[in-house]
């Protein structure tokens, strides 16, 4: 049994190919497909949504927040929310952590309210000035440090922005490592900033905001890295519940930091341009099992679309003697699917023997495993003589073998016997029982009919008491 664990943080859905290899009896390939959903009815709209499909959608699901205008949701932010968020139910300054108490206003204890994205990139219009989803309660003096810089890493420090009074957790401004002035926030909020400029970017696309400002001082690569390693912590979110109680509309990149992956630039209308044409083979190197000089065996090597785009076969050759190429697929391999390359090895020479599987196909770079071989001597055959065959119990080579769909399986029997011939596919699970009765000794053949089933590598069992014989059965479509 093989057991696949799929798990992902995004509402979306998934495919692959699980390649299963074997030694010395080919490989086998299962296609893969998963989906994941959200537990909330409210972010059901976004499943399976990218770039400006998901930001589409994500506008549509809080745009329409209750307005209270700037002179109605700062008394909110500072008397209703940011009370809640200490255990002293003081009110904390995001940019140097300074705390202070409520007092009934709107500029308690040198406070004033920080718009992350500024006003001044939006013209200070309404709604977005009073969106308590980017509003923060900050020091005057740290506001002031801020101004409408973008946010970035400092590299020389101008000033720590330490607030008045100071505050334990000052910010920085500065110049990044391009000589921009940037402010850099504590270390705490700096995940919280980001989720707030990717609410506003995305909410506001088409209200005239200043959508370049993602880009000013190179600014949207580090908002990126600070959502993924500045995670959402209790505090964030309770304060986005708190939010959405009186806006009545959350911050969805809070709930679901993950958004911010599946959309390829905020500041301008785009999508990734992610299509992938790619193959892959079973790992190499491939070793045949052992025959005799004469003799063959097939083998199933499976060839894979890893890519998210079909493939175009062109081509898939063998080089090196004793091996040969006698099926495989053409034309065009759809994504995440696989077909199966089926090679005989007939040596003519005893000893070792290589040889390299080569496949091109168009989009995708070539690729080719390296196969091996040995042959242990020398079948004795006399020419225009009846075949010869084994005496007693036996289970005989299917014929035709390859086949396409049926074949028929030879056996002898040395006794009455009770007889079970089944077939199995690689992984083990049984796929027909062709013969489970009693019967004479002597010679008998079964059919086995694989309409239905796909190409690849199967294994006929002849059981009697106390004998067990096993044969490859290659099907090939």
């Amino acid at each position: 049994r093989i057991t696949v664990r799929f798990a992902s943080r995004q509402n979306l859905t998934y495919r692959d190919v699980l390649l299963v290899e074997t030694d010395g009896a080919g490989s086998v390939s299962v296609p893969l497909r998963a989906t994941a959903r959200y537990a909330e009815a409210f972010y059901a709209p976004t499943q399976n949504l990218t770039d400006e499909a998901l930001k589409a959608v994500i506008r549509s699901l809080v745009l329409a927040h209750t307005d209270y205008g700037y002179g109605g949701i700062r008394p909110k932010m500072f008397a209703d929310i940011e009370p809640q968020l200490t255990s002293t139910h003081l009110i904390e300054c995001v940019y140097t952590g300074r705390q202070t108490a409520p007092n009934g206003t709107n500029t308690p204890g040198g406070f004033n309210t920080e718009h992350t994205w500024p006003q001044s990139k939006f013209g200070s219009r309404n709604p977005e000035v009073s969106d308590i989803n980017h509003l923060f309660p900050t020091d005057e003096a740290a506001n002031g440090d801020r101004s409408n810089y973008p946010f970035g890493i400092v590299k020389t420090l101008t000033k720590l922005s330490t607030g008045n009074p100071p505050g334990p957790e000052p910010s920085k401004l500065g110049t990044n490592a391009a000589g921009q002035i940037v402010y850099e926030p504590r270390d705490r909020h700096k995940g919280d900033v980001a989720r707030a400029m990717f609410y506003m970017a995305t909410v506001y696309e088409n209200d005239n905001i200043t959508l370049g400002f993602m880009n000013e001082a190179g600014q949207q690569p580090v908002l990126r890295s600070w959502n993924r390693i500045d995670t959402v912590s209790a505090k964030e979110a309770l304060r986005n519940r708190l939010v959405t109680g009186v806006q009545g509309k959350p911050n969805p990149f809070i709930d679901h930091p993950e958004f911010a992956e599946r959309i390829a630039d905020f500041a301008i209308n785009t999508s990734k341009t992610d299509s992938t044409r790619q193959l892959a083979l079973s790992a190499g190197p491939v070793r045949f099992p052992t025959v005799a000089v004469g003799d063959s065996v097939d083998l199933s090597i499976a060839l894979v679309s890893t890519g998210n785009a079909s493939v175009t076969i062109a081509s898939a050759t063998v080089s090196g003697s004793g091996f040969r190429l006698i099926g495989g697929p053409t034309g065009t391999l759809p994504a995440y699917s696989a077909a199966a390359l089926v090679v005989r090895f007939r040596p003519t020479a005893e000893g070792l023997t290589n040889a390299t599987l080569t496949v091109q196909a168009g989009g995708a770079a070539p690729i080719s495993v390296e196969l091996s071989g040995i042959a242990s001597g020398t079948v004795a055959v006399t020419p225009n003589a009846p075949s010869a065959r084994p005496v007693g119990f036996a289970l005989l080579p299917a014929s035709p073998n390859p086949f396409n769909p049926t074949t028929a399986i030879g056996y002898q029997l040395s006794a009455v016997s009770n007889v079970r011939l089944e077939v199995f596919d690689v992984l083990g699970r049984r796929i027909a029982t062709l013969v489970d009765e009693r019967q004479t000794a002597g010679s008998h053949t079964a059919t086995f009919d694989a309409a239905g089933l796909p190409s690849g590598l199967y294994l006929a069992r002849l059981t009697t008491a106390g004998q067990v014989a096993t044969e490859r059965l290659m099907l090939v479509r």
